[in-house]
């Protein structure tokens, strides 16, 4: 092997070096991201069971309050009851009797709202229960990926020290001249430098190439 040759070979070595921590720096800088599209997604998730449990409170307290109104309806109907039979005219008799008539109506269309928000509360718990289940798993799954990703960065910090300590070996047998050109290259391009030949062809952009 020429002199040139194993310069180039150094050179590729120090290429592939220069590759994976690209590669890594990518990664690293892209699993913070996939944290913080897991934090937004969680954080979205508990919005809605805070809603649900928000739309929980706000029925029971509406239902309380139209039970309340049915209370005093009820105290009014036994009301006009009890006049009813102390009244001396028909006239009076029907008149109490359509009041009587109309508290019923509005009793019945209480009561099937206070039956619609029992079945609406009912509904809503189911559902906050099962949120809160997938609540709890998301929480999980994030803090298990935080983990994952602190191991991981630390691994890779300690690649990335091993790396650069491998360049600089090799680097220290390179001719500054072509070292130069390559990083020169690198910063202007952020492209390949070298690349191996593979059956006649450019071992990057497979382009054949003559004898």
């Amino acid at each position: 092997m020429t002199d040139l040759h194993r310069q180039l070979a150094l050179l590729y070595e120090v290429q592939q070096l220069d590759v994976k921590a690209i590669g890594i720096h990518r990664h690293t800088q892209s699993v913070p991201q996939e944290i913080k599209k897991l934090e937004t997604e969680l954080e979205d998730f508990c919005q809605r069971v805070e809603a649900k449990e928000i739309e929980i409170q706000e029925s029971e307290q509406k239902q309380r309050s139209i039970s309340g109104e049915l209370e005093l309806l009820t105290e009014q109907r036994n009301k006009l009851t009890m006049q009813m039979r102390s009244v001396k005219t028909n006239k009076e008799y029907e008149a109490l009797d359509k009041e009587i008539e109309f508290l019923d109506q509005k009793e019945m269309g209480f009561e099937d709202t206070i039956l619609e928000l029992l079945e609406r509360v009912d509904q809503l718990n189911e559902e906050l229960k099962e949120a809160t289940v997938e609540l709890e798993r998301q929480q999980t799954e994030q803090l298990n990926r935080k983990k994952e990703y602190a191991a991981e960065r630390t691994e890779l910090t300690k690649n990335m020290r091993s790396m650069g300590q491998q360049r600089k070996e090799i680097c220290q047998h390179l001719d500054h001249k072509i070292l130069s050109q390559y990083e020169n290259w690198v910063k202007r391009r952020q492209d390949t430098f070298l690349a191996p030949m593979r059956d006649g062809a450019c071992g990057h952009c497979q382009m054949k190439l003559p004898p």
